[in-house]
C-alpha cells in the first residue's frame, strides 16, 4: 500500500520510537473513578447491553488497571499530567490492532466476533489519527503548540 507523507494527514507527526513522559501528579480527579462510573452509568441506561456479571468483571477489571497505574508511576491518572491523551490512546490502539491479528492468527478458528473487533479497530485507529491532525492544525492556526505530540 502506498501512502503519501506529503499530504495532509501527515503533518501531524507521533514518534513511536519516542514513549510520553512520565505523567505528573496534580490536583485534578483521578480517571478511572470517572471512566468506572461512566460504565456504571451507560449500563444503568441500558446503552451497554451486557449481562451484568460481565459488567462486574470489568469494573473489576479498571479496578486492577488504575491500581496497577498507582503502583507503577506513584500517582493516578489524571487531566493535565504532562501527557497527550491522544498520543497515550493511538499508540494503544495500534498495539490492540496487532494483538487481535495475532489472536486471530494464532487462532485458526476464525472467530467472527474477534475478526470484527479487529476490522473495528483498525477504523477506529484510523479515525483517530485524522482526528489528531485536525486538532493539530487547529493549535496551529491559533498560535498554540506545534502541532507535534
Amino acid at each position: 500500500m502506498h501512502s503519501n507523507h506529503d499530504g495532509p494527514h501527515f503533518q501531524y507527526t507521533v514518534d513511536m520510537s519516542k514513549p510520553e513522559p512520565a505523567p505528573v501528579k496534580n490536583e485534578h480527579p483521578a480517571l478511572w473513578p470517572i471512566v468506572m462510573a461512566d460504565l456504571i452509568q451507560e449500563i444503568a441506561a441500558n446503552r451497554i447491553t451486557v449481562m451484568s456479571a460481565v459488567a462486574v468483571e470489568v469494573l473489576d477489571d479498571m479496578k486492577q488497571r488504575h491500581e496497577f497505574g498507582l503502583k507503577k508511576y506513584g500517582t493516578p491518572l489524571q487531566p493535565f499530567n504532562g501527557r497527550d491523551p491522544l498520543v497515550d490512546a493511538y499508540q494503544e490502539m495500534l498495539d490492540a490492532c496487532v494483538y487481535l491479528r495475532q489472536w486471530m492468527q494464532e487462532n485458526k478458528s476464525n472467530s467472527t466476533i474477534i475478526a470484527q473487533m479487529y476490522t473495528g479497530t483498525l477504523k477506529q485507529v484510523c479515525a483517530l489519527r485524522v482526528v489528531m491532525v485536525e486538532f493539530a492544525k487547529k493549535r496551529q492556526t491559533e498560535g498554540g503548540k506545534d502541532g507535534k505530540a
